[in-house]
């Protein structure tokens, strides 16, 4: 579990810091290893082609985001889609995985 939170939230190794808002709208900056999957077809939405996200964050309320109140419907991240360019709002769209120590949580 330690481990785990280290790569989510260790900035000299992959994790870079975005913000994450919760289902009140307090904004709060996270360490997250964000994967960025260039597009993908989506046949749940009609067959719409979209930019696909895997953030990798810590599984716990102080260190990134708490499973126990992670709220898909109503949570945002905002990070960049491209290094270099500007943040911008990505809606959850499912828990990849999670464990004790880690959420992979795929955002859209």
């Amino acid at each position: 579990i330690a481990d785990a939170k280290r790569i989510a939230t260790d900035k000299t190794e992959f994790s870079e810091t975005i913000t994450y808002y919760d289902n009140t709208g307090e904004a709060r900056d996270v360490d997250a290893v964000v994967v960025r999957i260039e597009w993908r077809i989506l046949p749940e939405a009609g067959d719409v082609v979209e930019p696909v996200f895997n953030i990798y964050v810590a599984n716990d309320a102080v260190l990134g985001i708490s499973s126990e109140t992670l709220d898909r419907s109503r949570d945002i991240l905002v990070f960049p889609s491209h290094i270099g360019q500007e943040a911008t709002r990505h809606m959850i769209a499912r828990i990849i995985e999670q464990d004790e120590g880690m959420m992979v949580l795929e955002c859209r």
